[in-house]
């Protein structure tokens, strides 16, 4: 049940899970691999998480573009994952 509800919670937080990814495997196995980094950085924060994100036809509202420090510091976290993701370590993972 736990591994029910992880995976229903990440499918909420990445909605482009619920239907079909058009993308070679190589790419989906590395957009997988990433969200799920992602969605447990956000669990070991304390993230909040919408029940709201479990409904079919939830759209997300739009969220403006991060400006200022927030922005410097989201870069930073995805130029570190990109890093990862490009060494021996990183390319295994979802293997």
């Amino acid at each position: 049940m736990t591994v029910e509800n992880t995976f229903g919670c990440w499918k909420g937080r990445f909605r482009r899970f619920l239907k079909q990814v058009d993308m070679s495997v190589d790419g989906v196995i590395k957009v997988v691999a990433a969200s799920c980094v992602i969605h447990n950085i956000c669990e070991m924060r304390n993230e909040p998480f919408f029940d709201e994100w479990l409904q079919e036809g939830f759209q997300a509202p739009h969220v403006a573009a991060f400006t200022g420090p927030s922005a410097e510091a989201g870069a930073d976290i995805r130029d570190t994952l990109a890093a990862y993701f490009l060494t021996p370590e990183g390319q295994i993972t979802g293997n």
